[in-house]
């Protein structure tokens, strides 16, 4: 494996906007790499001069992912723009992968929800082993290929959560309310809980509607359980959806582990 690059200069023709996000300062293009003629994903975010270092060691750390997993995407190269503040990320594209999104709107069986949660939950314990979060995991950054999950499009510039950092409906409320209680690896847990909730029911619950936040209080004031929306769903599945949304980071599952074995119990509970 070649040494990540922080400097190499490179020709890149940008082919289409993939998404953009002026909240979280960030943006996804897909582009033609004219030096190593292939086609690349590019990610643009800003990271101010002071977190550099961390930017690049995070950059470092997702560069080596691709030696014990194939799972999510190779990253290629990184480069700086000191004048503007801009961190680029040019990485592997995954052609023809479909989103989660689209097998969301399929209403897959439950059985087919489990497993597929299950490949991401072994993705995620590589990343995490690194002491590395998503931070913004939701149904448009996971990609199916061939029954395979990539996970992509990983939130880099801080290996702390900061308030701001997610998506709506899926980040983790400590992402949002800069709660005491400020949980790793938890956060991608929460956001893992929201996916299934939308898988089994067809939505992300939505706040004010299906769960309410009190300031100064460790649970939910309420929270509509999936298995009120889809009575067919298993108790063991609604509860593991359930923990995975506690209000407490701690009161989560601790790790990535106890998730997909939590997942797979599940699993042999259904017909």
């Amino acid at each position: 494996m070649h040494d990540l690059s922080f400097s190499k200069s490179y020709n890149y023709m940008l082919k289409r906007v993939i998404y953009s996000n002026e909240e979280t300062q960030s943006w996804f293009y897909e582009a033609f790499d004219d030096t190593d003629k292939r086609t690349v994903g590019i990610k643009k975010v800003r990271v101010y001069a002071k977190d550099l270092v961390r930017a690049q060691a995070e950059a470092v750390v997702i560069h080596t992912l691709s030696n014990v997993t194939t799972q999510v995407p190779a990253l290629y190269n990184t480069y700086y723009d000191r004048a503007n503040e801009w961190f680029y990320l040019f990485m592997q594209y995954i052609e023809g992968g479909v989103t989660l999104r689209k097998h969301i709107e399929s209403s897959p069986p439950l059985s087919a929800c489990v497993d597929i949660m299950i490949q991401v939950c072994d993705v995620l314990q590589q990343l995490h082993k690194k002491r590395l979060q998503h931070r913004d995991l939701k149904p448009e950054n996971l990609l199916m290929r061939n029954n395979q999950v990539y996970i992509i499009d990983f939130n880099i510039s801080t290996s702390v959560p900061f308030k701001g950092e997610g998506t709506d409906y899926y980040r983790a409320p400590e992402q949002t309310e800069g709660m005491r209680h400020i949980g790793l690896n938890a956060i991608d847990i929460f956001s893992l809980g929201v996916i299934l909730y939308e898988f089994v029911t067809g939505r992300p619950p939505v706040r004010g509607e299906d769960y309410s936040f009190r300031r100064g209080l460790d649970e939910w004031k309420f929270f509509t359980p999936p298995i009120e929306k889809r009575p067919e769903l298993t108790p063991e599945l609604n509860d593991v959806i359930m923990n995975c949304l506690k209000l407490n980071p701690k009161q989560r599952y601790k790790d990535i582990w106890q998730l997909k074995q939590a997942l797979i119990q599940a699993k042999r509970g259904m017909r």
